[in-house]
């Protein structure tokens, strides 16, 4: 009888073991795509901002008749912002920022 519930016992641990071990490999799957999520959430935040700056160094510069300035980059972000003119609703002009990161 003593051996059988030795037996048993080692089944019961093993069994434990395996749950524990699934329920941490989930658990390192879920926070390891958070992680990821965030950095691509971040990364988002920070090209709307180079976007909003390229934006706003375009419109100083057409507001002061001076001519496009170049991209604006920042941490390996690129705006791009092209004026179009006469694009925009009632013929007015057009600003656009396109950021690659």
């Amino acid at each position: 009888m003593n051996k059988n519930l030795t037996g048993v016992a080692l089944v019961t641990v093993i069994v434990f073991i395996l749950l524990l071990s699934i329920i941490a490999i989930a658990m390192l799957n879920l926070m390891t795509n958070q992680a990821l999520l965030t950095e691509h959430q971040i990364k988002r935040i920070k090209a709307q901002y180079v976007a909003e700056a390229g934006f706003w160094k375009n419109f100083m510069h057409y507001f002061l008749g001076q001519p496009p300035p170049p991209p604006v980059s920042e941490e390996g972000m690129n705006a791009v912002v092209t004026r179009e003119t006469g694009t925009g609703p009632g013929g007015t002009d057009t600003i656009n920022a396109k950021v690659t990161y």
